[in-house]
């Protein structure tokens, strides 16, 4: 899991704050049978407060550094993966790292950032590269549906 965490540059949440709240969120994943290898944050924002995390980077998203370091350490193929989020960030990404799918999911920013995603879809040269979802659930039944896995 590639997670942007702003918060932390802008001096809004702790690491501690982070690590509670990825741990809810694995737990979660792990109750609809999805388990996490790792978990890696980007801990940075250009306007952030904090100095050592208030600069640009490449692994915050769309940039996907994080998600090659993830590949490379557990020797996963973009091409096999899926990336599922609520911010065109986070589409943007898994199109620029050749991710077999990239959903965006009605959650979290999902709705107030599904305008974005939807006018950016529409100049892709293939717009079903991106999957529309209302939930995390729902993306997971889609991607079942798409990799034949239930």
């Amino acid at each position: 899991m590639v997670t942007n965490q702003s918060g932390i540059a802008r001096g809004r949440l702790s690491w501690d704050d982070v690590r509670a709240v990825n741990a809810e969120v694995e737990r979660r994943l792990r109750k609809l049978g999805v388990p996490i290898a790792e978990i890696l944050v980007c801990p940075h924002h250009p306007d952030g407060v904090v100095k050592e995390y208030a600069v640009a980077c490449s692994c915050r998203k769309p940039g996907i550094e994080l998600h090659q370091r993830a590949l490379l350490r557990h020797g996963l193929s973009a091409a096999r993966c899926a990336v599922v989020g609520d911010k065109w960030d986070d589409i943007g990404a898994g199109l620029a790292l050749g991710a077999a799918a990239s959903v965006h999911v009605l959650t979290g920013h999902g709705r107030s950032n599904r305008p974005r995603v939807l006018r950016e879809r529409a100049w892709l040269e293939n717009p079903a590269a991106v999957m529309l979802a209302t939930s995390l659930a729902d993306a997971l039944a889609r991607l079942g549906t798409l990799t034949g896995l239930s």
